[in-house]
């Protein structure tokens, strides 16, 4: 397959061009998103630095890219009904964008089957709720991936989030958060959770690091050449997401509180941070007279 590019032998230097050249390139399941992500962020800067749209603006790295777009080139699989598979979605926000890519795992490999991304809003949202935003996203576009395969040979949905803060709010019965923004979002997640678990769809929630997460492509855009360097990583996936058995990776939780480093660690299977044990156990000493003892008898031979 080979996604194309209509733009080459354009002359182009204002916003209007931009938004031009954007447009014609035709990659309606954001295979290309990593490099293409770049115009329609540059697009939002323009936007908030208030540029006119005939305004002259120097953009020739990204117009070189999107001109040679059309040089990659690979196979296509469609899912099999002969045995089951499994959808993997890695999910990213940054304070440029967010985005999701979604795998489908079968016959023992994952192979990359649609990309998502948006240009963050102009309303100013902190990290975590980007990051919420793309496990929203994600729940959306779930649903209708769901009724274009078939439901019965999909066994499971893995939804795969690098930020710990917003693993704990999903996985919750109760988040403290004072934006009603969060807090709605994650009513939204929950249901559409429900909804696919009502239609006997298994969804789970995993931990992923950032070095593992392929949609951190779509979410701060790269080069053309630094895209083709990463680009069978990015069709598919990290090298353990490759195998009959799927085995997650098993990463330290040490972002959070031990409450919800427990919550999950339970449901992911991810390690909590285990605390080093004190040299002296408080509760074993009947008096704090003699715990003030031994604690000077401990440093006296320190």
């Amino acid at each position: 397959m080979r996604v194309s590019s209509c733009i080459e032998g354009r002359s182009i230097s204002s916003k209007r061009d931009i938004l031009s050249v954007n447009s014609s390139v035709f990659d309606p399941l954001g295979l290309m998103l990593p490099v293409t992500i770049k115009g329609r962020i540059l697009l939002s800067k323009l936007w908030k630095l208030k540029v006119s749209w005939d305004q002259m603006v120097d953009w020739k790295r990204l117009y070189k890219d999107l001109v040679r777009i059309g040089e990659l080139e690979f196979d296509r699989y469609s899912v099999a009904s002969d045995s089951s598979a499994s959808l993997i979605v890695f999910c990213d926000a940054s304070n440029l964008a967010y985005g999701i890519a979604v795998y489908l795992h079968q016959h023992g490999e994952a192979r990359l089957i649609f990309a998502k991304a948006r240009v963050v809003p102009s309303v100013k949202r902190t990290l975590p709720t980007l990051e919420l935003l793309a496990v929203y996203l994600c729940m959306k576009h779930i649903s209708v991936l769901v009724k274009i395969l078939l439901l019965e040979v999909l066994s499971s949905v893995i939804i795969a989030v690098d930020a710990q803060v917003v693993l704990s709010w999903v996985l919750s019965d109760n988040v403290n958060t004072k934006c009603q923004f969060t807090r709605n979002r994650l009513k939204d997640v929950k249901a559409m959770v429900k909804n696919l678990s009502d239609k006997g769809l298994t969804v789970k929630f995993k931990y992923v690091k950032t070095d593992d997460n392929p949609a951190d492509f779509v979410t701060r855009g790269m080069s053309l050449n630094k895209f083709k360097m990463v680009f069978t990583r990015w069709l598919f996936g990290p090298e353990w997401l490759r195998g009959d058995n799927l085995i997650w990776p098993s990463y330290d939780l040490n972002c959070l509180n031990p409450t919800s480093q427990m919550l999950i660690s339970t449901v992911t299977g991810c390690e909590p941070v285990i605390q080093g044990s004190y040299i002296i156990e408080v509760e074993k000493f009947s008096s704090l007279k003699k715990l003030i003892g031994v604690l000077i008898a401990v440093f006296r031979f320190i």
